[in-house]
Parts: structure tokens; C-alpha cells; sequence
């Protein structure tokens, strides 16, 4: 359990001098704060414990405030207190929740910091998930919780971090048990008077003894759901005169992504019929490889992982022979390449020749040898793009990759690059 949460968390917690967790003194909270304690020597973070008391519970919030205190006493963390003196305004839980959020934020821009843990699990999820759906709620708010999610408050962003979402709350309770560590429960949790406390107990409790273990099916259609409507959320960039399209890499791929892919196809013009389910589970196959890699289909069309986006393309329509253009002195000249443009302006006295890169490109550089191709990669121009990649060259000499690199300084100055 403690490996597959550090999985989780490895990428935000490596070189990381501060973390920051919210403690409330509840299962869950201490669960993930036993799991930080565990870890914190091994990356060799300072760990921070925000706790907020609301004073609402009497001896009950006093009991938590408390136990906190005390685990962050024995555990070498700092504890971060809140104290709210003012009564409830409007719906309880999101004044709550205005208050908590707006300590971290807080908390945070004092510290330099921008990300905070929270111990939201898989109960959680699935909670919030109806108690949205009865209220009306769109999509989009529906499918809100995340790993991850970047949030403004009052002005300032913060990252969210959720590593025990995939987690039941029932597993979380028997690690609890098992190593004999302490906790308070909030009493108010039964009262179903509240609405999610109604949805907890009548709902998700009767689907818990009815279904077994539905909340995993469950967990897999809520990230997939979320990510295919955060793909149709996201506008792919279309080239049309190229017949050319392209749309960011996203997080996880799904059949949403998949979706996405074969409505890039049909905008550049590859005929629906040819879309087939085993070439879809081809595709699958495709997509989750490495990047760097095409994907021949018939007639000529490409599907190509780069960097950071996926293209779609026709072949024929990106084939150049020739160069680019012979700017004379005070001609000047529009490169256009799939999703780049170039305005280049000759001032000088030379004539130069703006080309395609070629494969094997190469200069001397400060007196060195130097392939052109290894620049291009390290700006992340994608492989079949950079067949098109424009090159000024004059007299036989590159001088420059235009929004890269130049390479002679002294010829290269008659250029003007926008």
C-alpha cells in the first residue's frame, strides 16, 4: 500500500524541500499522514500539517485539534493551525470549505509553495459524484475531482493532490486497525439530515451490500468519463490547406481519445468506411507507445505521436521539393509549416535561400561539429515536421535555424524573423 502511494506521489515529492498536507484528525487524514511520516526521510521533505478547527463540536473539535497536535509532536511535522471563531453562513459544508481553501492558499503563498495533499479517497469520489447529479450540476462539475486539480483561490492558484482517491475507504479503516493508530470520527458523518451523509449511508450503502465491489467498476468509468469529456472540451488545431490536424497528448488514454482520433481522420478527409474496430485496437496499441512514432494507414494517411501532441495527416500534402525562397536584398518572404509561421526579411547585401532541413544536416559551431537535427529535438519540433523545417543558408552556409538557433551571428544579422 505504502509503495503504490509513493508511485503516485514520487514525481511531486522528488527535490521537494516543503509539503504541506491537510490533517483533519479524521481516518482518512491521519492515514495520510501516517503514509507522509513513513516517507518523509527518504526524500527528505520538511512536512507541514495545516488543521482547521471550526469550533463547531465542543469537546469534539477540541479532541481533534488535539490528537493532530499531539501526532505532529511525535512525528516531527509542523502544525499549521486555524482557528474560525464566526458561526456558519449559508450551506455548512461550502462555507467550510471556502474557509479550509482559503487557509491553504494562504498558508501556501507564505511558503513559496503552490501544492498541498489531501486525503479525499474513493468514498469520497463517489459521494460527491451523486450529491452533484441531485443537484443539478454539469458535466464538467460532475467529473471536477481529480489526482490532480489546479484551483484559484481569492486570486491566488494552488495545486490540489489526491493520491488515496483511487482507495476504499473500508481499506483504509482495516490498515487503521491493524497498526493501531488514532483517530477521532465525526459524529455529525451519521446525521442524514445532511445530503451527502443521506447519500453515504441510504445509497452508497445499500449499492455497497447489493453490488460488492461496484465502486471499482466505478472508479474506471469516472476516469474514463472524465477524460473523454475533457478531450471534446479540447479544440484540436486544424491546417486545412495542409490537411493537417493535431490535439495535446492528454493524461490518460481512453476510449474518449480514440474517439477523438477518428474525428481528426474524418476532418482531413479519410474515408469513415475505412475506420474499422480492429484498427481501432491497433490504434490503442499505437497510442500508449512511446513517442517519436507514426502509424501508416491506408491511402497515404499518417497518424503521428509526438512530444506533446497527436497529428493526423495526409501525406501528399506536406511533400516539398524545391527551396522555400531566394531572398534577395530587401525581399522578404512567409514560410508557413504545419502550426508555424515565419515572416523573414532579408536586409542585407547577400542573397539568401531559405530551404527544408534535410537529414544530416550539420555546422560548425564555436568550433565544433554540430547536427542541426539534435537542436531541433531539443526544442521539441516534432520528427515530420522537421522535414519542413525552414533553414537559411547563404552561400552554401547555414546561418540559421529561424526560432531556434543561429548559428553565424555576423551573415545572420541581415535577417529580420518574426
Amino acid at each position: 500500500m505504502i509503495e503504490s502511494l509513493t508511485s503516485i506521489l514520487k514525481g511531486h515529492l522528488k527535490d521537494k524541500k516543503k509539503v504541506f498536507a491537510a490533517v483533519s484528525g479524521g481516518a482518512d487524514s491521519v492515514f495520510l499522514f501516517f503514509f507522509l511520516k513513513e516517507i518523509k526521510k527518504t526524500f527528505g521533505f520538511e512536512l507541514n500539517v495545516l488543521h482547521v478547527n471550526y469550533n463547531l463540536r465542543g469537546a469534539d473539535s477540541i479532541e481533534a485539534r488535539g490528537l493532530v497536535k499531539a501526532l505532529c509532536k511525535e512525528w516531527g511535522a509542523r502544525f499549521l493551525l486555524k482557528e474560525v471563531n464566526e458561526k456558519p453562513k449559508g450551506n455548512l459544508e461550502d462555507w467550510a470549505r471556502k474557509i479550509r481553501y482559503g487557509f491553504f492558499a494562504e498558508t501556501l503563498e507564505k511558503n513559496g509553495e503552490e501544492e498541498i495533499i489531501v486525503a479525499h479517497n474513493l468514498d469520497d469520489l463517489v459521494e460527491t459524484f451523486f450529491l452533484k447529479i441531485v443537484k443539478g450540476r454539469a458535466l464538467k462539475s460532475v467529473l471536477g475531482m481529480k489526482e490532480k486539480d489546479i484551483l484559484t483561490i481569492n486570486g491566488k492558484k494552488i495545486t490540489v493532490l489526491r493520491p488515496l482517491l483511487h482507495m476504499e475507504k473500508k481499506n483504509i479503516l482495516e490498515f487503521i486497525e491493524e497498526n493501531g493508530l488514532p483517530f477521532c470520527e465525526d459524529i455529525t458523518n451519521r446525521d442524514i439530515r445532511y445530503s451527502r451523509n443521506f447519500i453515504r449511508h441510504r445509497i452508497i450503502g445499500e449499492m455497497d451490500s447489493r453490488f460488492g465491489k461496484w465502486k471499482k467498476h466505478f472508479r474506471d468509468f469516472y476516469l474514463s468519463a472524465s477524460e473523454t469529456e475533457a478531450v471534446s472540451a479540447r479544440r484540436p488545431d486544424f491546417e486545412e490547406d495542409m490537411r493537417i490536424v493535431r490535439t495535446a497528448i492528454p493524461e490518460r488514454m481512453n476510449d474518449g481519445v480514440f474517439e477523438s482520433i477518428k474525428a481528426m481522420l474524418f476532418r482531413i478527409g479519410y474515408p469513415e468506411d475505412l475506420v474499422k474496430r480492429a484498427y481501432m485496437e491497433h490504434l490503442r496499441k499505437f497510442l500508449f507507445s512511446k513517442g517519436g512514432k507514426y502509424l501508416k494507414l491506408s491511402r497515404n494517411y499518417y497518424i503521428f505521436k509526438g512530444y506533446e501532441h497527436i497529428y493526423a495527416y495526409e501525406e501528399s500534402s506536406l511533400m516539398r521539393s524545391g527551396p522555400y525562397a531566394e531572398l534577395g536584398p530587401g525581399c522578404s518572404a512567409e514560410i508557413k509549416i504545419p502550426f508555424l509561421r515565419f515572416r523573414i526579411k532579408n536586409a542585407g547585401r547577400n542573397t539568401v535561400t531559405v530551404r527544408c532541413f534535410r537529414y544530416g544536416d550539420r555546422v560548425t559551431y564555436k568550433g565544433e561539429k554540430r547536427m542541426l537535427s539534435k537542436d531541433m529535438k531539443k526544442a521539441k519540433i516534432d520528427n515530420f515536421i522537421r522535414r519542413l523545417y525552414p533553414v537559411a543558408e547563404t552561400g552554401g552556409k547555414i546561418i540559421m535555424l529561424p526560432g531556434i538557433k543561429t548559428y553565424d551571428e555576423k551573415l545572420a544579422a541581415c535577417l529580420e524573423v518574426k
